[in-house]
Formats: C-alpha cells, sequence, structure tokens
C-alpha cells in the first residue's frame, strides 16, 4: 500500500505532466501546423524531390554570369522549359547559353556525376554554349579555378551558379480535351535553339480532316506549327523546337478533339533570323513562310509541284527551264554575315545557278554547281572569287547546299550535307543593296538555269553552324530515322490521377550560389507546384 507521502508525489508529478500537456494544446491552437509547407510536408516534399531527381529529371540547367547584372531585370531568361537558360550580357554584346546533365548523384547532395567532357564554343558568331555532364568536370576543365571560365566568358569580378530543374514526367496529360496523344522521338547530333523540324505524320481515323486537331506539346510547353501539305492519309508539318539536346528529345503530339480548331502559328515556327524560307510546292507564286513576305514568282517554263526532297519542288528540263525571281526582298538588305541553303538533285555537268542575290551593279552572292562541284561564289566590280568542292554531286541523288558569309574567319565557308569542304579567309565587301533574289538561276540566260530539282531554299542573317546546317540536311534527308513515333496512347482520367499520388507536382525549383571557391551549406529552397502552390525546404546545396 502507498505511503501518503508517495502518494503525494505521484500527485505532484501527475499535476505536472497536466500542465505540460496542457502548454502544449494551448501552442497547438495557437501555432497550427501549417497544411502547406509545414515540417511535415516539407520532409515528404524533400524526400520525393531527391528521390525521384536521379529518375525523373533529365536536365539540369545552370547559369554563370556577373553578379548584379545576370539577375536584375529581364537579362536572364528561362527558355525551353528550364532545359537551358540563356544569359545576355548588360552590353549585349555576347549571349551565353550554359546546359547541364543530372547533377544529383545521392539523397541531398548537389554532387559529381560522371560523363564525357562536351564543351562547344558557337553555334553562332555571339554566343557560347557550353554543355557538361558534371560539376566536377567543368571545374577539371578549368584547372580547378574559374578564372579561365570567367575569361572564356568576358566576366568579371564574382559570379553565380543558378540551378533551374523542371520534372519532365511523361506520365502527366497536357489537356484531357485532346483523347489521344503519341510521343515523338527526335534524335539530335547537337545542342540548337529554336530548331524547326519537318514531320511526316500518318492520318488516324480520330484526327480532324484538316488536322485542326493537331497539338504538340514539348515539356508542357505548346510549340508553334506550320501544315506544309496534308491528303487524306497524311499531313507534312514544320514545328520549333525551343532545344534540342545531344540524344533524343521527346515531343508529345495530342490529336482526336472534335471540338478543336486549326491554330497553326506558321510565321513563329522561323526565327527573326530567317529572312526567308521557300519549300517551293505551290504554283505560280512560291511564297516564303517567314513574316518577311518575300514571295518569289514562276518565270517562263517551270516546272512546279514535282517530286521534291520533303514535298513538292521546283523543276527544270531541257524543254521546260524557268526559275523563281524575288524582286525587292525585304530583310535581305546588305548585312555582314548570313547563311544561304537549298537542297539540289543534279543531273547535268555545267555552270547552274541554285540560289544568287545580288543587284544590277554585278555586286552578289551566289551558290551554284560547275561541272557537278558545288561553288559558292562572291563578285563585285574587283572580280570574281569563288570556292569549290572536290567532289562531284551530279549522281540523281538528293543532296544540301550551304554557304556561310562572315565577319570573323574564316570569312568564306561552303558547306555539303552538312560537311565542311572548303573556306576561305578572303575578305568580301558586303554590296550595297539586295535587290533580287532568284532561285533556280544565276541570271536570265537560260545556260545558267538550274538542270534538274531545288527543294527547300533559306536565307538568313545569322552565321549557322555547321552541327546546325548537318541537323538540317539530316533531318530531311533521313526523316524516318530522326523522327520516331511511339505507340498511341488514350486519356484515363483514374490512370492519370494514380500516376500522380505520392509525387508532388513539381515544376521549379532554383537557388542561386554566389562565390568562386568550394562552397556547402544549407539552404532553403522554394518549389512551386504546379498550381503555383509555394512550399519551402531546405536542402544541401554544394558546388566547386
Amino acid at each position: 500500500m502507498m505511503s501518503k507521502k508517495s502518494q503525494s508525489h505521484v500527485e505532484i508529478v501527475l499535476s505536472f505532466l497536466l500542465f505540460i500537456g496542457v502548454l502544449i494544446f494551448v501552442f497547438a491552437i495557437i501555432n497550427p501546423a501549417k497544411t502547406n509547407g509545414g515540417v511535415s510536408e516539407i520532409r515528404s516534399v524533400e524526400e520525393e524531390l531527391i528521390k525521384n531527381l536521379s529518375i525523373s529529371v533529365e536536365k539540369i540547367s545552370i547559369i554563370v554570369g556577373n553578379v548584379g547584372d545576370c539577375y536584375t531585370g529581364s537579362v536572364v531568361q528561362a527558355l525551353g522549359g528550364n532545359r537551358y537558360v540563356e544569359y545576355q550580357d548588360p552590353e549585349k554584346t555576347r549571349k551565353y547559353t550554359i546546359y547541364f546533365n543530372n547533377i544529383f548523384e545521392e539523397r541531398k547532395n548537389v554532387s559529381c556525376m560522371g560523363g564525357n567532357i562536351n564543351f562547344t564554343i558557337g553555334t553562332s558568331m555571339n554566343e557560347t554554349i557550353i554543355y557538361y555532364n558534371s560539376i566536377k568536370k567543368l571545374k577539371e576543365h578549368y584547372e580547378n579555378d574559374y578564372s579561365s571560365l570567367k575569361d572564356n566568358l568576358g566576366i568579371t569580378g564574382d559570379f553565380a551558379f543558378k540551378f533551374r530543374y523542371i520534372n519532365e514526367r511523361s506520365d502527366i496529360w497536357w489537356n484531357k480535351s485532346w483523347n489521344k496523344r503519341k510521343r515523338v522521338n527526335i534524335t539530335s547530333g547537337g545542342s540548337f535553339v529554336n530548331f524547326p523540324v519537318s514531320i511526316r505524320i500518318n492520318r488516324e481515323d480520330e484526327m480532324k480532316a484538316n488536322y485542326g486537331d493537331l497539338r504538340f506539346v514539348y515539356e508542357e510547353e505548346e510549340l508553334d506549327y506550320k501544315i506544309e501539305n496534308y491528303t487524306n492519309s497524311d499531313v507534312l508539318i514544320w514545328v520549333k523546337i525551343p532545344v534540342l539536346l545531344p540524344g533524343v528529345n521527346p515531343v508529345f503530339m495530342y490529336y482526336d478533339n472534335p471540338s478543336a480548331t486549326k491554330i497553326q502559328n506558321p510565321e513563329s515556327v522561323w526565327d527573326e533570323s530567317y529572312k526567308g524560307v521557300w519549300h517551293l510546292n505551290s504554283t505560280g507564286t512560291h511564297y516564303d513562310s517567314t513574316s518577311n513576305n518575300n514571295h518569289g514568282t514562276k518565270m517562263l517554263n517551270l516546272i512546279e509541284k514535282s517530286d521534291g526532297a520533303i514535298d513538292g519542288c521546283i523543276e527544270s528540263s531541257s524543254t521546260d527551264e524557268g526559275y523563281v525571281e524575288i524582286t525587292s526582298p525585304s530583310g535581305l538588305e546588305s548585312t555582314d554575315s548570313f547563311t544561304i541553303s537549298a537542297f539540289f538533285n543534279l543531273d547535268v555537268d555545267d555552270i547552274r545557278g541554285i540560289i544568287k542575290r545580288g543587284d544590277s551593279n554585278h555586286d552578289e552572292y551566289s551558290l551554284y554547281v560547275d561541272n557537278g562541284n558545288v561553288c559558292l561564289g562572291y563578285s563585285n566590280n574587283s572580280g570574281d572569287y569563288f570556292l569549290k568542292s572536290s567532289e562531284s554531286y551530279n549522281d540523281g541523288e538528293w543532296h544540301h547546299a550551304s554557304g556561310i558569309f562572315r565577319t570573323n574567319s574564316p570569312q568564306a565557308v561552303l558547306v555539303v550535307d552538312g560537311n565542311l569542304v572548303n573556306y576561305t579567309n578572303r575578305t568580301y565587301d558586303s554590296p550595297p543593296s539586295m535587290q533580287l533574289q532568284v532561285i533556280g538561276a544565276l541570271n536570265s540566260s537560260e545556260s545558267t538555269f538550274f538542270r534538274k530539282k531545288i527543294d527547300e531554299a533559306r536565307i538568313s542573317n545569322q552565321v549557322r553552324s555547321i552541327p546546325w546546317l548537318n541537323q538540317s540536311y539530316v533531318m530531311i534527308k533521313y526523316m524516318n530515322e530522326y523522327v520516331v513515333f511511339g505507340g498511341e496512347e488514350t486519356y484515363d482520367p483514374n490512370k492519370a490521377k494514380e500516376l500522380r499520388k505520392g509525387i508532388p507536382e513539381i515544376s521549379i525549383f532554383e537557388k542561386t550560389i554566389f562565390g568562386t571557391e568550394k562552397y556547402s551549406k544549407v539552404l532553403p529552397v522554394r518549389v512551386i507546384d504546379k498550381s503555383g502552390r509555394i512550399n519551402e525546404l531546405m536542402m544541401n546545396i554544394v558546388s566547386w
């Protein structure tokens, strides 16, 4: 039997515990657990985020720039669903597009992963592209510090890393009003921004007769596209992909929405650097697909709608000859740097014109063939200069010829089928004006009319890289190998809901890290889900 003294002690302890319980209860009422961003939810989000990074995150982006400059105003712009970030310096003299693969290796650590170093300077004169698989590899490449990287990018003072992440989950349905979709895998040999891709699609029974229900989605972003031509059995479409990275790039094609209307945006498929894009599949008038409206006119007895490299094309023969003329083209004025290109199919061995642009003063640039060899020429009152391929392309097959003129060395570059075939450092004066462009001839003399076929002629006021031109060639020449369709998927609301369970619908997390030496610290990270809800969590972030 308990003594009164012991009983008194127990009562005191129980009273104290009851008092503590009341305090906890009152504190809980005054400070309720947050339903969004509370400790338990933060831990859950953090665990799911880190746990799934290695399997669900395909790309991490990183940007390097001047502290205080690169994050002010609209200097930094995230594009293409954050698979890359574009940095424009304050003076707007250079652009830096920096790509990163998955840099997460272990839970709660931004750490090192293996991978080959792939460092590329330039898809254009004013752009620097860096593509690495590992921060550690980046560090090693630059001799354990960032001084040479800073010099390379023209950065002075401190700089920052900015990590951006998007959860690329193929199980998320873009819009439930579309009942069907297919995955389109596009293979790329390099890193390209705003690349126009040609896709030929076989008709499905659920598609509308005019294909107006087609939509293309890349990382949940609806893409600009243009229908070039369609029949009852298939359709040829151009789609602008915000960014292509080396390897397979997934795009989803949605269809089967009876109430959808055709909303293609053809002019936006070609960025502002394109000054003329001619598919050459019309009759009479050959329309420019860009917003410049540099439409061409059929001259003489030109054969039209012949079988082309991708669709219809123009053709000249010994009995039916002609060309396409663009008079007073806009946006094609004298420029320091530009690229001209076209597909051609040849069956004659003398001098024949593919594309010429120039004026009445004999100032002109031209892409032509001479005895089967592809040539890039420049003429002015001082004389004629040209580059010539060593190989003949008079074989009855489709080939792709490109001429690049630039201010930097080499100043003239000839590319055939995506391969460099000749170049020169000779200085070329820009002609005073560009009054005329001709496709399929060098002048009005029949002896210069191209003999056989020309397709997909283009001109841009940007220096296209050789990898870009190679990708342009293979995407058309070998379309079925570079554009591969997956199986048909049908929207299932129950399945879609189930697939979302247990995994936060995380769209972006980002954090800026400053400093030039190794940096390791637990930092708050803001996670924004698809509904715009904000979750705060802590993460150990390390940079080298």
